[in-house]
């Protein structure tokens, strides 16, 4: 009984306020997810308002440097006229510069290099004492 009295003293406090119990009372911002993240990426074609997973099946990527997106052949072959095909080589370079786990290639061979060096000098150390 007194469990039902509070919550209509809490509906009525509210109505006093002018809020009603969908109101947030906390002091920190609220932060809500745009509506374009929640849904996917959008077509690379910039003329193109398609989302992926609105309507429309999964987007297939640029053959040849993979960093774009396309609902269709027909805004691939207007994204590439509009200038995708001069893009498209240097982020192919650019994505072949760094691999999966986002660390560039060429530090990857100076870390096997330096290791192999490390390697080759304590071989050496081993060696020296026997």
């Amino acid at each position: 009984m007194a469990a039902t009295e509070e919550v209509l003293c809490r509906k009525q406090q509210q109505q006093q306020m002018g809020e009603d119990s969908g109101v947030a009372r906390f002091g920190a911002a609220v932060v809500l997810e745009s509506d374009t993240a929640a849904r996917g990426r959008r077509c690379s074609n910039s003329t193109c308002l398609a989302v992926e997973g609105v309507g429309v099946a999964a987007f297939k990527r640029c053959g040849s440097c993979r960093q774009r997106f396309y609902c269709s052949a027909h805004c691939q072959r207007t994204d590439w006229t509009k200038g995708h095909s001069k893009e498209c080589p240097a982020l192919k370079a650019a994505a072949a510069s760094v691999d999966a786990g986002g660390m560039p290639v060429a530090s990857q061979q100076a870390t096997k290099n330096q290791l192999e060096a490390t390697m080759a000098t304590a071989a050496a150390a081993r060696m020296a004492v026997s």
